[in-house]
């Protein structure tokens, strides 16, 4: 782990070269290069190892990227700058997505730890944010000098975590990240950061909360450390829960508006998604060419934003105020052509549409669908899922779908059940415009929605068992 510190921490090729060509003009100023310095921990790195370095040891070590750049002045900067390794030279491609992805999120665990900082009117959050961002070096020269190491560790991280499993296999981040601050010269807060006994303390203990928090997203913000974790935040903080966990959620948002790494799935990304699948990049159809990537980028932050907002509107909602905000974002937000809902009767095998929005929507409305008859809906009564028709497939599904369905029914369309706690509600159906089907992007968005429908109908059916433990009748009211 020695010969780790003896290599330099490599940038990302456009940062370098777009901090170069800033510094080439002559009315550049440098508050346009620290903004791409503050959110590269290549760059950071960089210049906090060269000012550092010129102090020397008795003197207390700068942690602000602005102060450091205004002691090196912009010809030593550049000169830092361009000595820099470029990742994409260092690191093999086929380990690069990795690393991107520890990239990501270390950015975002500095907008996590700047925001806090703030909220606690720390004296220089910056400081805060820049530690925060160089707290995983240890495991970033890792996945980029000794990949198959990583991977190690990576893999039983979800268990361990990233220091137990790193400890586990040989590989002590924490020792190694003692050794690159005392190396590099780095600020000593950052040496705080990995020494436990120092979690007494505000500072140290902050960052050290928003890289875990960071670390463990990637795994998904609804698993059980996820959720212990914000607890330990909300703590820290001194504020309640359910407004730690909305103001967490909007500065995840913040941050990968700010521009997150192409490659890499931020962590607001990840706000939406399920276990095992691969948030959307896209939703509307469409016959245009692929868009440039500053358009997709642009798509994918406001399809994460409708995401966030339906979210956070399902909170403490009542089944009515479910069924009809999961109708409206899936018309009016998302432009599925034809949405309806199909409500189980009262003591029959029979479902009737109960809302129906779209052109064309009335042929599905007056239906009366026997799920007893058709295995299709009998099986996805039984538990929440999902099913996608489409033209591959539609002649293998309609022997059992009921014939007034199947007629009505577009081309290509998807279904997913909902349930109040255990007990099915109906199933939601939908479909695009006549003669375009349904790729997988619209299909893991359908389910996306219809996913976070399910879990504000358990949380109210958990709050109404809670507060009438006596037999709970699920009654759909009209709407």
């Amino acid at each position: 782990m020695q010969a780790l510190g003896e290599l330099a921490l490599p940038t990302l090729a456009s940062r370098k070269k777009a901090c170069v060509s800033l510094l080439a003009r002559r009315n550049c100023t440098l508050g346009d290069v620290i903004s791409i310095v503050v959110v590269d921990p290549g760059l950071t790195v960089a210049v906090l190892q060269n000012v550092n370095r010129r102090r020397g040891k008795k003197r207390v070590r700068i942690a602000s990227v602005e102060s450091a750049v205004n002691l090196i002045g912009q010809t030593q900067l550049k000169a830092c700058i361009q000595e820099v390794p470029e990742l994409e030279t260092v690191c093999r491609a086929e380990n690069l997505p990795m690393t991107l992805m520890l990239w990501e999120r270390q950015r975002h665990a500095a907008a996590q730890a700047t925001h806090w900082a703030q909220l606690r009117e720390d004296k220089s959050p910056s400081e805060c944010g820049i530690v925060a961002l160089c707290a995983g070096l240890p495991e970033l020269m890792t996945c980029v000098y000794r990949p198959d190491e990583y991977r190690a560790v990576f893999r039983a991280q979800d268990e361990l975590g990233s220091q137990g499993a790193g400890v586990a296999r040989g590989v002590d981040f924490a020792e190694l990240g003692r050794q690159l601050v005392q190396r590099w010269c780095l600020p000593e807060l950052l040496g705080d950061v990995f020494r436990s006994e120092r979690y007494e303390f505000y500072r140290p203990l902050g960052i050290m909360l928003a890289s875990e928090l960071a670390r463990l997203v990637d795994s998904g913000w609804y698993i059980a450390k996820t959720v212990t974790c914000l607890e330990v935040v909300a703590e820290y903080l001194g504020w309640p829960y359910d407004r730690c966990v909305e103001m967490v959620h909007q500065v995840a948002v913040r941050s990968a508006r700010s521009g997150s790494l192409p490659g890499a799935v931020p962590a607001a990304a990840r706000l939406v998604q399920q276990t095992g699948e691969v948030v959307i990049a896209d939703v509307a159809a469409s016959n245009r060419e692929v868009p440039e990537k500053n358009k997709s980028d642009d798509r994918q932050t406001r399809l994460q934003g409708i995401l966030l907002q339906f979210k956070q509107q399902l909170q403490g909602a009542d089944l009515r105020t479910v069924l009809t905000l999961t109708m409206s974002v899936l018309h009016k937000r998302l432009k599925f052509s034809r949405c309806v809902i199909f409500v189980l009767d009262k003591g029959k095998p029979s479902m009737q549409a109960r809302i129906a929005l779209g052109e064309g929507a009335e042929t599905l409305q007056q239906l009366r669908l026997d799920t007893g008859k058709s295995p299709v809906f009998s099986s996805l009564l039984k538990k929440p899922q999902s099913l996608l028709v489409n033209t591959q497939n539609r002649q293998r599904y309609a022997p059992h779908l009921p014939v007034e369905f199947d007629a009505a029914s577009a081309d290509s369309f998807a279904c997913m059940s909902l349930f109040f706690g255990q007990r099915p509600i109906g199933v939601v159906y939908v479909d695009r415009q006549s003669g375009k089907s349904f790729g997988a992007d619209h299909y893991a968005c359908f389910k996306n929605i219809c996913g976070l429908a399910n879990q504000s109908l358990r949380a109210a059916a958990t709050k109404a068992k809670t507060s009438c433990p006596q037999k709970i009748r699920v009654r759909v009211p009209a709407l």
